[in-house]
C-alpha cells in the first residue's frame, strides 16, 4: 500500500504561472520605441518593462505566438537593447500585447535591471 498523501490542490495552469512570474520581477512604467523585425519592421511604444518581458501599445499587434527579434531604443541610451521575444498574448481591445523575453544577453539584461532599478530613483530636483 502505498502512505503518500496526494495534494487535494491542482497543479497551476498557464496563466497562474505567468502570473507568478510577472510577480517575481519588478515592472516599471515607461515610454520608449521598440522596433520589432517583420517584414516590414514595425515600431510600437513600449509602456511598462521589467527583466521578463515588456507590454507593447500598438494598433495592429502581432499574434500570440509570434516569435520576433526586437530593438529597444531606450532614451539616454547611445545603442538599442537587441532581443528576442515571444507574443503572449495580443490585446485587441486595448491595442496592444504583452511579450516575454526569450533572448536577451547578459550585458543587455544588466541595462534592462539598471533602468528598471532606477525608475525608482527620486528627482534630486524634486527633493527639499
Amino acid at each position: 500500500m502505498d502512505d503518500r498523501r496526494q495534494s487535494s490542490t491542482p497543479p497551476p495552469d498557464n496563466q497562474e504561472r505567468r502570473q507568478a512570474a510577472r510577480r517575481q520581477s519588478k515592472r516599471v512604467d515607461v515610454e520608449f520605441w521598440v522596433e520589432t523585425a517583420e517584414a516590414p519592421s514595425r515600431y510600437h511604444l513600449a509602456a511598462n518593462v521589467s527583466l521578463g518581458g515588456l507590454f507593447l501599445e500598438s494598433p495592429l499587434p502581432l499574434e500570440a505566438g509570434t516569435v520576433t527579434r526586437m530593438e529597444l531604443h531606450i532614451p539616454g541610451d547611445p545603442a538599442p537593447v537587441r532581443c528576442a521575444g515571444e507574443v503572449l498574448q495580443a490585446r485587441d481591445e486595448d491595442g496592444g500585447m504583452n511579450v516575454r523575453f526569450t533572448d536577451l544577453a547578459d550585458d543587455d539584461r544588466a541595462r534592462l535591471g539598471s533602468l528598471v532599478e532606477g525608475m525608482d530613483l527620486p528627482d534630486p530636483e524634486n527633493l527639499g
